[in-house]
């Protein structure tokens, strides 16, 4: 298997699975990178602030493509 980008292990470090081998694997699988972003930034108060936070300008686009396909 690839190498996991080290995104899902910070992303699993916030869910106290830092020394997991298996969940940053699974949240790879679940979430592409551009929803890694997203995730990370979690706990947010608004779209507005994780677009700060993630440099991002047209989050409400991202957010509104994946509620409606079902991500």
């Amino acid at each position: 298997m690839s190498e996991i980008d080290p995104i899902y292990k910070e992303i699993a470090a916030k869910i106290q699975c830092e020394d997991s081998k298996y969940i940053p694997q699974i949240l790879a699988k679940l979430a592409n990178l551009e929803q890694a972003r997203i995730l990370r930034e979690l706990p947010a108060s608004s779209a507005e602030e994780i677009a700060d936070q993630a440099g991002w300008i047209c989050l409400n686009k991202l957010v509104e493509r994946n509620f409606s396909k079902g991500d």
